[in-house]
């Protein structure tokens, strides 16, 4: 038996996506080594650190080091060692270890692009004066993460709104109902084996601000990203001026208007019944530099009732004006509407 306390492994690794399966046996002389590879996640992705799992018995190693990792370009090489029997254990091995020691090492690889790789498994460690040997090859497929989409892209505080998950090929997602902590949305997900898959996962009503949704899969963050939710009342001139909007037939019905998509920095254009069907456009310009005040200009294609209520919220007061249910709708110049500052 080897003086040395520490001695290279014999080591074979089978790299799989499942979480069990057989361990190899590799003999060297008397000694039996079983030694399990797999990584973690099981589908590896570029948006979440690859991990490498260990898991070996021995009749012959106490513990297993510390793995020491190096990437060149599209090749991993792992170098794994262990520490020896103490003195005086001799034949038969099972005197100091019966059933033989589990040793377990976890490698980080941190994240990885998408791509193909070449893992390469070496027994001992990098010395000049000795050259590790190679026992393992294997194949590593890293694809790329899942991409959100917030539908509509600023959702409008309080109406139904939804986030799109883009797989892509090697996925068959299950995903649960949203989850929503404060500000941030969880999205639980699981996977299993088929091809392109796009999920779109609705979301109760929310309210204005941002909001940071997060793909989760086994404690994992698969894709993130921040999404605005608006005020139903548009905020023009950088959040000075809100406007709201509400319309009425004669028939009796009524509500709020909905904004088309949202405002620009001074304008906002709103629908009643359907998203088709744009009905009405207010902005507020500023006129400060010509006649001190603020402008506010409307323009309809309608003869539906609506009133606008168009309110500066660092002075409180308001400037409104209407159309009478049944009459085509007229244009509003108003330039002086709120004074400035």
């Amino acid at each position: 038996m080897p003086s040395s306390s520490r001695f290279p492994l014999l080591l074979t690794a089978l790299l799989t996506a499942a979480s069990a399966g057989p361990a190899l046996a590799t003999y060297y002389g008397d000694y039996a080594i079983f030694t399990r590879l797999e990584t973690s996640p099981e589908r590896a992705v570029d948006t979440v650190p690859t991990r490498l799992l260990f898991d070996t018995q021995s009749w012959y190693a106490t513990s297993l080091e510390e793995p020491i990792v190096f990437r060149d370009g599209a090749t991993i090489r792992i170098f794994v060692a262990g520490t020896a029997l103490p003195p005086g254990c001799g034949w038969p091995y099972l005197v100091c270890y019966s059933p033989p020691p589990d040793l377990h090492r976890v490698v980080d690889l941190g994240l990885l692009p998408a791509g193909e790789y070449q893992l390469e498994l070496y027994v001992g460690m990098p010395d000049p004066d000795g050259e590790p040997v190679r026992q393992h090859t294997a194949e590593l497929t890293v694809v790329a993460g899942p991409v959100l989409e917030s539908l509509p892209e600023k959702p409008v505080a309080g109406e139904s709104a939804a986030i799109e998950v883009d797989f892509g090929p090697g996925y068959c997602p299950h995903v649960a109902p949203a989850r929503i902590f404060g500000r941030r949305i969880e999205l639980p997900v699981s996977f299993g084996d088929c091809g392109n898959v796009a999920l779109r996962s609705s979301l109760p009503p929310l309210a204005a601000g941002l909001y940071q949704v997060e793909l989760m899969a086994d404690g994992e963050v698969y894709a993130r990203r921040e999404i605005e939710v608006i005020s139903r009342e548009p905020l023009l001139r950088d959040g000075r001026f809100e406007v709201a909007v509400e319309w009425s037939t004669a028939a009796g019905g009524q509500g709020p208007a909905r904004l088309v998509q949202p405002p620009s920095a001074d304008s906002a254009l709103f629908y009643f019944f359907s998203p088709a069907n744009w009905e009405l456009m207010v902005k507020v310009l500023d006129g400060c530099a010509i006649n001190g005040h603020f402008w506010v200009y409307s323009a309809a294609s309608t003869d539906v009732g609506f009133s606008v209520v168009v309110k500066d919220l660092q002075t409180g007061l308001d400037f409104t004006f209407a159309n009478q249910v049944g009459t085509p709708a007229g244009a509003i110049n108003a330039i002086d509407a709120f004074t400035c500052p």
